[in-house]
C-alpha cells in the first residue's frame, strides 16, 4: 500500500488488483512514498531485459511502502539512468516520495537436477520509479 492518490483509482486498491492480476495492471503510475534502506544492487541482464529495463544502467531494491492508516507492504522496486543515479545519492533512512510505473516481466531460469537443466518460467513484479517527488531528510 502506498499514500497517494492516482488519477482514477486510489493507490492502495491499484497496488491490490495489480499483485493479483500483475499482467492486467502493468504499466499503471501511482505514487509511492517510502524509507529509502540504501540496499540496491545492479539488476542482471535476464531480469533487466523481462522488465523492459537498461542493461548495465539499471539497480533493484525493496522498499517498505506505507499508507495512511499505517499499513505496509514490501514492494521490489527499480530505476534506471538519472533516476537510478538520484536515488543513489540519496542517504540512508530517507523518506522519499516519487511517481512510480507498474512492472511485469517473464523470464527463463535454469536449473540444474539429476537428469539434466531443467528450465522453468519466473514472473517478476515491481515499481519502476520514474521521478521523485520529495526528499525528507531525517
Amino acid at each position: 500500500m502506498a499514500i497517494g492518490k492516482n488519477k482514477t483509482e486510489d493507490t492502495a486498491e491499484l497496488l491490490r488488483k495489480y499483485y493479483l492480476l500483475p499482467k492486467r495492471y502493468r504499466g499503471r503510475e501511482l505514487e509511492i512514498v517510502f524509507e529509502n534502506e540504501a540496499n540496491y544492487s545492479g539488476v542482471y541482464a535476464e531480469l533487466a531485459d523481462a522488465l523492459s529495463l537498461e542493461v548495465g544502467a539499471s539497480i533493484e531494491g525493496v522498499a517498505k511502502l506505507e499508507d495512511n492508516e499505517g499499513h505496509s507492504v514490501y514492494a521490489d522496486v527499480y530505476a534506471e539512468g538519472d533516476i537510478a543515479e538520484e536515488v543513489l545519492a540519496i542517504p540512508e533512512g530517507t523518506r522519499v516520495r516519487a511517481r512510480a510505473i507498474t512492472l511485469f516481466g517473464i523470464f527463463k531460469t535454469v536449473e540444474w537436477g539429476e537428469d539434466g537443466p531443467i528450465t522453468r518460467l519466473e514472473e517478476r513484479t515491481g515499481l519502476l520509479l520514474k521521478t521523485i517527488t520529495k526528499v525528507e531528510h531525517p
